[in-house]
C-alpha cells in the first residue's frame, strides 16, 4: 500500500510540473501540502481598452485537488469559484465538462462556494462567495 501511495505522489508531482511548465508559475499555484493547484482564468473578451480602468474583467478560479488515491484509483476533483458572473447554464456546461475531463464519477466539479451545478440541478448558493 505504501508503494502505491508513493507512486501516486510521484505521478502527482510530475503532473503538477507539467502544468506549471505549460501555464507558468505566475498564473499557476501548487500546494504540495494540500495536494491541490489553483489558477485564475481571465475572460478573453471581457475588457475593451475603453473600460479596462473602470470595470474589472470577469475571471474565475479553478481549484484542482488531487486525492491521495490519484491517479491509481480516483480522478482529480475540480472546483470553480469566483464565477458568479457566469450564467447558470454556462456554469453548468463548464462544470459538466470538468467532470468529464476528470473521469466522470471519481472526480468532479463541485464542493465549494460559487461553483456550478450539474445539468438539471439547482444551486441555491449562487452569489455566496
Amino acid at each position: 500500500m505504501a508503494e502505491e501511495e508513493e507512486a501516486n505522489r510521484q505521478a502527482q508531482m510530475e503532473k503538477m510540473e507539467e502544468l506549471e511548465a505549460i501555464y507558468g508559475s505566475d498564473c499557476f499555484l501548487y500546494s504540495s501540502a494540500e495536494h491541490c493547484c489553483m489558477t485564475s482564468i481571465q475572460h478573453p473578451d471581457s475588457v475593451t481598452s475603453m473600460d479596462s480602468h473602470t470595470r474589472p474583467s470577469p475571471s474565475l478560479t479553478l481549484l484542482v485537488h488531487l486525492p491521495a488515491s490519484y491517479p491509481s484509483h480516483s480522478g482529480p476533483v475540480a472546483e470553480l469559484s469566483h464565477c458568479d458572473w457566469l450564467l447558470d447554464n454556462a456554469r453548468s456546461r463548464l462544470c459538466y465538462q470538468l467532470e468529464r475531463m476528470a473521469g466522470g464519477g471519481g472526480g468532479g466539479a463541485g464542493g465549494g462556494k460559487g461553483e456550478g451545478e450539474r445539468e438539471g440541478e439547482k444551486d441555491g448558493r449562487r452569489g455566496g462567495e
